[in-house]
């Protein structure tokens, strides 16, 4: 796919006390998703390989941004665009982006990403016609994209034609998705989903409730190997909320020091 202009749309923007914003690259929200799923207690069917190169694609799942982060985007107002108000074309190519990537390397991997991809465009609304053609599209392509990577995945090992059974697909479609939505929502880009159905962690499949609190969430029944911990996200803190012009925000955003945010993940209190 022939490379557009570079836009800096990889921006997770949030409002922060005094009148700060924090930007936040996908990126850096990826690699905060990548060490939820590393915490997390591996499903006791799922071979320690197979959860490797799993939490590798939760990782990777936002890797094709990286050609973007260039020059940054102002929406209305002088405020830095955020990835939610870019129009789905260009979340899709995106999207291309890190598939063919993940593709090339590892088919698995591939078709944990595209499968994610396919249940956000087949769940959430679009906002205009032209964005629900290219969803609809989209949606065509990661089906036959991801039909042709199981092919070639279960050409693979039984290990491998094992990861992609049905029932296995969905679990690791669950999972990126849940921490997908945690880290987004720690970092103030989602609202907060109370509780999430069914999920697989050690040896139980079932279903966990996140109750936000002060500097973190609260978790119950707790997933995770060990007890309570601290997730880090680098995020960029700028001290204002409106720019004059890209190459004001570009050149802000060059000279701002990488803040490392701490969200505590808790254990729930016993009752």
């Amino acid at each position: 796919m022939a490379a557009g202009p570079s836009r800096d749309q990889t921006l997770i923007v949030v409002d922060s006390p005094k009148d700060h914003l924090l930007l936040v690259h996908q990126a850096d929200h990826a690699a905060a998703s990548g060490l939820i799923a590393q915490r997390w207690q591996r499903p006791g069917d799922v071979t320690v390989d197979i959860w490797q190169r799993f939490i590798e694609a939760v990782r990777r799942h936002d890797d094709g941004w990286a050609q973007e982060e260039r020059q940054p985007r102002l929406g209305a107002g002088g405020r830095p665009l955020d990835f939610k108000s870019i129009q789905t074309s260009d979340h899709v190519a995106v999207w291309e982006r890190t598939l063919d990537h993940l593709e090339e390397e590892d088919p698995f991997k591939a078709v944990v990403v595209a499968q994610h991809a396919r249940w956000l465009y087949t769940h959430l609304g679009q906002e205009n016609i032209e964005d629900q053609r290219a969803a609809t599209d989209f949606v065509a392509s990661l089906s036959q994209r991801i039909t042709r990577c199981l092919v070639a995945v279960r050409a693979g090992n039984e290990e491998e034609r094992c990861a992609v059974e049905p029932h296995a697909l969905t679990r690791f479609r669950v999972l990126l998705g849940l921490f997908d939505r945690i880290s987004l929502s720690l970092l103030g880009g989602l609202p907060w989903i109370r509780c999430i159905q069914k999920v697989a962690f050690g040896s139980f499949v079932t279903s966990i409730s996140l109750q936000p609190v002060e500097g973190g969430i609260r978790i119950n029944p707790w997933p995770f190997s060990g007890g309570s911990w601290r997730l880090l996200t680098a995020t960029r803190d700028l001290p204002q909320r409106k720019f004059t012009c890209e190459a004001d925000l570009a050149n802000k955003i060059r000279l701002a020091a990488v803040v490392q945010i701490q969200h505590h993940l808790r254990q729930s209190e016993p009752c």
